[in-house]
């Protein structure tokens, strides 16, 4: 008897909601150091030009004072770079900008320039993975002087407002260095003890585990990255990474883990007591835990680099630009005077995917009208005099950077007011006008920003807002572990895409894998204005914890990259799993001969488990073992290969190899060229960079190996690499010979 179908939800109804974009949600647990950060680096030249009568000038000095925004979720010897890098690309933006203002006033020009400085500001905040605020911020600066009345004489004094006022907000950023110099990176180990611990509490089966284990393993995602970036590993630094190792043994097991011992180690971190030892946490040895001293691998890339041909940042640079076109054009032709609002909307909307984007719109949208509104309260007080102008813009710049955790249209609420008044000091203009020119600015921004969105569509995304006529209404099949366990079909764009097919799952489909296509992108280049860290070994958070089971009593422990089984007691386990499969086998079937399946059930158990756990070396190189595999055929064999011939030295289909190949052409690692002789064949070659990268990581990939096998003794080990080998040398002669 079949049950009623249940109805397909519009692609409408799925992928734009209205309400629940709205919806709030707990603050960043910093948040006060943003918006105290930005209050002082923006109060003390504020002070300085009211003294001197020049509040004309503040809407320079605000430009640099913006950028204490940045940079405090990293440690102390990486912000220390980064905001540095912030100042200077503040100042050259802004400097693009007025030398154009000064040169021309044709407002196309303005508009197009502004569009064109939008696109590259948000591609080089994607790829050198600053944010947020990201770009937004060097949108508003730059679009907002496009339109600011100045002569070409005056830039060199501006320019120098904007420098002066960015080195006082590196200084407000760095000071707390001073009292707590390790404290980006004792928040993100306490944060990812905290979660750890709210999953542990659920014992990895009770209601709510899933979402717990989700923000666990996002949180140690940031530990680990905060960790690697924080320079030079001290004692207090490899305190802290075994803190993390402890956070990674409750995800492995859960129901073994204490919850009250994880927190309060995340409340002493967060009081600033001393970072408990490695002799201090009960359970794991510090000589059993490997691939800590591992270096992060890949060195850093230029952002420049996402402008290269062929990298997928392109379309997203090409939507950002004909997107705040439009938007500045049709604001143009509908007779607003400065549309460089309608830039700055259409740029903040662009997201991972039209879904995200359409969020992102929703939410602008209805904090900029609020905020309008907020405006024409406030306007009277601000227009009392500059010093409550500069007041009212401070309590903005404070209450944007308080609620714009909780949702982005709250901190909207508040930016749109404070944008407003900022402009003021430069060209001040009548409320009205600037109420009216703001709401057209908004709609006309929203709009076409979106359309632009629809319009250059990112295929790597595998989102569309459109599906074909021959799609609609179909109804997945039910798999049959579907079936089993009751589960209806999955619809695209509830929840996440399956990870990877397991038994009786579902198979990969093209927008999945565009998807992930994508999301392997966005680790490595943080667009969407977040901050997108290196793979850390728990980079993926949907795939199933590496290493990680609970048979009979026993746990396997993942502890940085290495495998241990362990007794309850902490002991040597003398069983595994293969031995309780074949105990069960005997009990239903005694004259069973299970010799066989006591040796190959253990080979195919070990690869599957080295499978699973993956490498860290390689995962924070950004790299999977297939193609590290095929960076080394090109390294060791020392010339030019055909695909076919690395298919054959890495044991991989053509077409795995095809696909990663293109993958690594885009990284620059490997370089392909059409063999002189026959057009139809490409010859494949590394680059100096995947020279460089092989070289940086091969020893630690074999440090990591040699992790994997210590518990072995030297003995043991070369037995059973003779025999493997002996093992091989028959299954190859047998089954179709070596593939060399």
């Amino acid at each position: 008897m079949r049950s009623t179908p249940t109805p397909v939800r519009s692609a409408s109804t799925r992928r734009f909601p209205l309400l629940s974009v709205l919806r709030p949600h707990r603050p960043s647990e910093i948040w006060f150091k943003h918006a105290w950060s930005v209050v002082i680096a923006t109060a003390i030249p504020d002070v300085v030009l009211l003294t001197l009568g020049r509040t004309d000038l503040i809407a320079y000095t605000m430009a640099g004072s913006f950028c204490a925004l940045y940079a405090h979720d990293r440690p102390y010897a990486t912000r220390a770079r980064t905001l540095a890098w912030v100042v200077v690309g503040m100042v050259a933006s802004l400097g693009i900008c007025l030398v154009t203002a000064s040169l021309t006033r044709q407002a196309m020009i303005l508009v197009t320039v502004g569009a064109l400085l939008a696109a590259v500001q948000k591609t080089l905040c994607d790829a050198a993975r600053i944010g947020p605020p990201a770009h937004v911020i060097y949108v508003f600066i730059s679009s907002a002087a496009l339109f600011f009345p100045q002569r070409l004489d005056q830039v060199p004094g501006h320019l120098a407002l904007t420098a002066v006022a960015g080195l006082i907000a590196w200084c407000v950023g760095m000071a707390p260095a001073l009292v707590r110099p390790h404290g980006p990176e004792r928040r993100a180990v306490a944060a990812a003890l905290d979660a750890a611990g709210g999953y542990a509490t659920t014992r990895g089966t009770r209601a709510g585990h899933e979402a717990a284990r989700g923000a666990a393993v996002a949180a140690v995602h940031r530990a680990w990255e905060s960790l690697a970036a924080c320079g030079t590993r001290n004692p207090e630094r490899r305190a802290l990474e075994l803190l993390v190792v402890r956070a990674e043994v409750a995800l492995a097991a859960p129901d073994a883990s204490e919850p009250r011992w994880l927190r309060a180690r995340a409340r002493q971190l967060r009081r600033g007591g001393p970072v408990p030892r490695p002799a201090e946490i009960a359970g794991i040895p510090a000589p059993h835990i490997h691939g800590l001293d591992a270096g992060t691998g890949a060195a850093r890339r230029s952002p420049w680099r996402a402008f290269a041909p062929g990298s997928p940042a392109l379309p997203l640079a090409l939507r950002t630009f004909v997107g705040c076109a439009l938007a500045g054009g049709g604001a143009l032709a509908l007779g607003v005077d400065r549309p460089y609002w309608a830039l700055v909307t259409a740029a903040a909307l662009y997201q991972a995917n039209t879904s995200l984007t359409w969020s992102r719109t929703v939410q602008r949208v209805v904090g900029n009208l609020a905020g309008v509104l907020i405006f024409a309260a406030v306007a009277p007080l601000a227009h009392l005099g500059p010093a409550g102008l500069i007041g009212c813009c401070l309590v903005f710049a404070f209450g944007a950077e308080a609620l714009i955790s909780r949702a982005y249209w709250l901190g909207t609420i508040c930016v749109t007011p404070m944008a407003l008044l900022v402009t003021e000091f430069a060209r001040p203009a009548p409320v009205t006008e600037l109420m009216t020119g703001r709401i057209m600015d908004t709609l006309i921004g929203a709009v076409l920003g979106f359309a632009a969105a629809l319009a250059v569509a990112d295929r790597r995304a595998g989102v569309r807002t459109a599906r074909p006529d021959r799609l609609r209404g179909r109804r997945r099949r039910r798999t049959p572990r579907a079936r089993r366990t009751g589960a209806g079909p999955r619809r695209s764009g509830e929840g996440p895409p399956p990870a990877h097919r397991g038994p009786g799952g579902p198979a990969r489909r093209g927008p999945h894998r565009r998807r992930r296509m994508v999301a392997a992108y966005l680790a490595r280049t943080g667009a969407g204005g977040r901050r997108r860290p290196r793979r850390t070994p728990y980079a993926r958070p949907d795939r199933a914890t590496a290493g990680t089971a609970r048979l009979a009593g026993r746990r396997t422990v993942r502890l940085g990259g290495c495998t241990g089984m362990t007794a309850g007691n902490g002991s040597a386990a003398t069983d595994d799993t293969v031995a309780a499969v074949v105990r069960q086998w005997h009990e239903v079937l005694p004259d069973l001969d299970t010799a066989p399946m006591e040796i190959i059930g253990r080979i195919n158990r070990c690869a599957a488990l080295l499978q699973q756990a993956e490498d860290a070396p390689l995962r924070r190189a950004g790299l999977t073992r297939a193609e590290f595999d095929l960076l080394n055929a090109l390294r060791r064999t020392g010339h030019e290969l055909t695909p076919g011939e690395l298919a054959r030295e890495t044991f991989a289909s053509g077409a795995g190899v095809t696909k990663r190949l293109k993958l690594l052409t885009e990284r620059g690692l490997v370089g392909r060229r059409g063999d002189s002789r026959d057009r139809r064949v490409a010859l494949v070659t590394l680059t100096d960079d995947g020279r460089d990268l092989v070289d940086a990581l091969l020893p630690a990939q074999l440090s990591y190996e040699e992790g994997v096998l210590a518990g072995l003794d030297p003995a043991g080990r070369e037995e059973l690499g003779k025999r493997l080998g002996e093992l091989l040398t028959r299954l190859e002669g047998s089954l179709g010979g070596p593939r060399l």
